[in-house]
């Protein structure tokens, strides 16, 4: 009986092979190297190139020949649709985003201290998406800022003395800051980023984006192709910011394909429940 004992023992310890094999050393080290969900964690790969090559042409192009037909075009259109388009146009600030973002980001950890155990996880968890949005607006913002002033284009105001054209790089004159549109910007950075967060949304994100920045277009304020690298700018820094949130599973993680994704799903289930301090309805 005892040898019985330790053959069995001994064949548990052994490795083996086929469907049950997974206490080999090559396996456990790549489990060790997968996150929670069971996909690689390493997600840092930019967006290719080669998929924003059509949106870049699509850039040249505007920049080269299609921002004096447009220019041209929205100097005869009718006066109250250009003003409920400079009603619309102020959407596009960061501030509207920044704000909101940044309280939630600092409130949500510290309402978490009063509650359950498990709500103050979730509040922790919204607090992380907060951040997440607070930074992807934010530096996404900032380098608009920092390369369209950095280019120094005119705006459309100056295109019949100076040229569609005409470039001051290194500047502070905001007349000379129109590529890219920091509120084209800001807006298809906000689209894209709740777009991760809210898949279902993303689609309804991205129309009332396109028509925010367009909105830019039809007051005089930026060319057309000013808008379009804006949302250049955007696909590729957000895509940048959500992979690395993504690879330190800070809100996001990786999905199957490495794609940043939502964490946490069913932690918004427990902020529906009775949050009240020491007490979570299970």
């Amino acid at each position: 009986m005892p040898t019985r004992r330790r053959a069995v023992l001994d064949e548990r310890a052994s490795p083996r092979q086929g469907a049950g094999d997974g206490l080999r050393t090559p396996d456990l080290r790549r489990v060790r190297g997968r996150g929670s969900n069971g996909v690689p964690s390493d997600t840092t790969e930019p967006p290719t190139p080669w998929r924003l090559a059509p949106l870049a042409i699509v850039v040249l192009v505007a920049l080269t020949a299609l921002d004096p037909m447009i220019g041209d075009a929205v100097a005869s259109l009718p006066a109250p649709l250009r003003a409920g388009a400079r009603a619309l146009t102020e959407l596009g600030q960061s501030t509207w985003y920044l704000v909101p973002t940044g309280i939630v980001a600092i409130a949500a950890p510290w309402w978490a201290r009063r509650l359950g155990w498990r709500a103050r996880v979730a509040w922790r968890h919204v607090g992380a998406v907060a951040l997440y949005l607070f930074t992807s607006i934010g530096l996404t913002g900032l380098g608009s800022t920092l390369i369209k002033h950095a280019i120094g284009r005119a705006r459309p105001s100056l295109a019949p003395t100076e040229g569609h054209l005409s470039f001051r790089p290194i500047g502070v004159d905001p007349h000379w800051a129109s590529f890219p549109s920091g509120h084209a910007t800001v807006a298809f950075a906000v689209a894209i980023s709740l777009g991760i967060v809210w898949p279902r949304a993303r689609v309804p994100l991205l129309i009332a984006a396109a028509c925010l920045a367009s909105t830019r277009v039809l007051v005089g304020a930026h060319h057309l192709a000013d808008v379009l690298a804006a949302l250049l700018l955007a696909l590729v820094a957000t895509g940048l910011i959500a992979r690395g949130f993504a690879r330190r599973r800070l809100a996001l993680a990786p999905d199957r394909h490495g794609q940043p994704v939502l964490r946490g799903q069913r932690v918004w289930r427990v902020l529906l429940a009775d949050s009240r301090p020491g007490r979570v309805r299970r």
